[in-house]
């Protein structure tokens, strides 16, 4: 969002270039006071003109300059994102050769938590520039950002400065505000099985009315009132003007719900390797809740239970919209891996706030643990559970066939594209 950024007090301070220029002139003047040179006192006074001017049109231009910084709403791994930037011209003259240094650091990573030391290792610094801005009009540049790692990032503090004319007078003023985003897995591809293997399992919850509150039911006419409605649903206004009792209708529609569990598991007691293998099944697992978000949850018109279970747990039941969006994003963003997975509880809060028959899909790194789970769940609710829940391993040929990484997308096509050049050629 486009946010009005807090800004200290304007200050001047002389560049590298105005410091050289300052020494010659004390080295002048210090001359012509000591020889009695008029030709060296004037040539001080016509050197002492530049710093005067570039002092007083510097800090007039800071004075009159509004800035602000535009962060982008949806951030991924591996996709090219704009940090925009403002400069407006509150002044009476036309400003030049602005310059805005915007600070970047990692605060939060799922590969470590040496706070201080991430800190300073994932420091950036960005500059832009402005070449001119006219009175009255605001003027727009951006820098891009490319992000391998998902987390927690914070950009600010910034530093809006100018140099007009000369370039030895710098007037400049620090934008204080430190503003958090989140930089979400990669996103993949959803193919085709996987709206398929949707539909075959949605009969049961989908071909049943679902009674549902007035909050969930959509308003679209009035009638006349009836024996046995309620008084909570008349509507008074249109009562008063036709003088009759008229009553709001609601239309009960059907709805289909999906819910979506992450199991995050990685063991310490695998060996290195193996580890690194099953924390890399990790990020396709948050990859494909990603991806299934922006693209698969679009013709859910019901409620979306998702649930991450890694490190520390978390289960959201809400109607589909963008808060749901951007709650499940921030935790995509920062969720990590472990060695217990707390999967069971999960799949019950899941399975009570979704509609009946609703099928639950677990996206795991590792098989099913299905003794693990009838202990923990309970061998007769288990058997009743256990026809709901649709547990996909990935790195089974049954998880390729419904989901493509960015980097296997990549892959299909310039073999495709490598294809169609052999086929030409011969």
């Amino acid at each position: 969002m486009l946010d009005k950024l807090k800004r200290s007090r304007s200050k001047i301070s002389l560049t590298p270039e105005g410091w050289i220029f300052l020494v010659i002139l004390v080295f002048v003047t210090v001359g012509a006071i000591l020889r009695n040179v008029n030709l060296l006192v004037i040539m001080s006074g016509m050197m002492f003109a530049p710093l005067m001017l570039g002092w007083r049109i510097g800090s007039h231009m800071v004075r009159h300059t509004e800035a602000r910084r535009l962060v982008p709403q949806r951030i991924h791994v591996g996709k090219l994102v704009n940090f925009q930037w403002m400069i407006r011209n509150r002044s009476r003259l036309p400003m030049w050769n602005f310059g805005v240094r915007d600070d970047m650091r990692c605060v939060a990573s799922p590969w470590t938590q040496e706070s201080a030391k991430l800190k300073k290792s994932t420091f950036n610094r960005s500059q832009l520039t402005f070449r001119r801005v006219s009175i009255g009009e605001a003027e727009y540049s951006s820098y891009r950002c490319l992000f391998m790692d998902r987390g927690l990032y914070e950009v600010g503090p910034a530093v809006v400065s100018s140099r007009f004319p000369f370039g030895l007078i710098k007037a400049w003023f620090r934008l204080a505000n430190r503003e958090a985003f989140y930089v979400a897995p990669r996103l993949g591809r959803l193919r085709p099985a996987w709206e398929r293997r949707i539909a075959s399992h949605v009969v049961g919850a989908e071909s049943a009315l679902r009674r549902r509150g007035l909050d969930d039911e959509e308003f679209y006419a009035l009638r006349n009132w009836r024996s046995g409605d309620s008084r909570r649903q008349i509507h008074w206004r249109t009562t008063a003007k036709a003088n009759e009792l008229m009553v709001k209708q609601f239309d009960q529609k059907t709805n289909r719900d999906m819910a979506i569990v992450l199991d995050l598991f990685s063991s310490s007691d695998s060996g290195a390797i193996q580890e690194q293998e099953q924390l890399a099944d990790c990020e396709r697992v948050l990859s494909f809740a990603a991806t299934l978000m922006l693209q698969g949850s679009q013709d859910i018109r019901g409620k979306i239970g998702f649930a991450v279970v890694g490190q520390e747990s978390y289960v959201d039941v809400d109607l589909n919209g963008d808060e749901l969006l951007v709650r499940l994003m921030r935790e995509l963003s920062v969720a990590r891996a472990t060695r217990n997975p707390q999967v069971s509880p999960a799949i019950l809060q899941l399975h009570a706030g979704v509609a009946v028959a609703t099928p639950i899909f677990v996206i795991s790194s590792r098989p099913c643990p299905e003794q693990l789970l009838e202990e923990q769940i309970g061998t007769q609710r288990w058997r009743s559970l256990r026809t709901d829940l649709h547990w996909l391993t990935v790195g089974t040929p049954e998880f390729d066939q419904i989901f493509l990484s960015d980097e296997e997308s990549d892959r299909e096509v310039l073999n495709f594209l490598k294809g169609e050049v052999s086929d030409a050629s011969t």
